[in-house]
């Protein structure tokens, strides 16, 4: 599948879930690098997966996703880099469930110690040296860090 019919058919999953006022959304393997803005008006989503796709960023309309929780962002090529990117996770008040296992990340991003809600935090297959003892703080049912250097 290519990157436009990835995005247009990322689109139409959208409008759909929209529509049928899903909670829940699967846009996985969709070779996207981007969402589609319109992500936004999914107020209401709970689970949202973007699995298997080629993400370095994730895009602010996440931010409006405030009933979200659980994202899955399994095998796409997040980075630390651009840590404003990864910012838009503090919004996502109701975050139990955060997969970022399979990226590219080298650090832990500050912004997940904020998340209160957070139960399980899946970080396999990173590239991350360490993890600050701050973590320990939090109250995780799972932490999931193998496969890191």
């Amino acid at each position: 599948m290519s990157q436009n019919d990835g995005y247009r058919e990322a689109e139409r999953r959208i409008e759909l879930a929209q529509q049928q006022k899903r909670k829940e959304l699967y846009l996985g393997g969709l070779d996207l690098t981007d969402l589609p803005e319109t992500i936004s008006s999914l107020a209401e989503l709970q689970y949202l997966s973007l699995s298997d796709n080629r993400l370095t960023k994730l895009p602010k309309a996440i931010c409006f996703l405030t009933q979200l929780e659980s994202l899955d962002l399994y095998n796409n090529q997040l980075t630390t880099e651009v840590p404003e990117s990864l910012a838009v996770l503090a919004s996502l008040e109701n975050l139990k469930v955060l997969s970022l296992n399979r990226n590219k990340l080298e650090e832990l991003p500050e912004v997940i110690l904020s998340l209160s809600q957070l139960q399980v935090l899946d970080l396999n297959s990173n590239k991350l040296k360490e993890v600050p003892s701050s973590l320990a703080s939090l109250k995780f049912n799972r932490v999931y860090l193998d496969y890191n250097p």
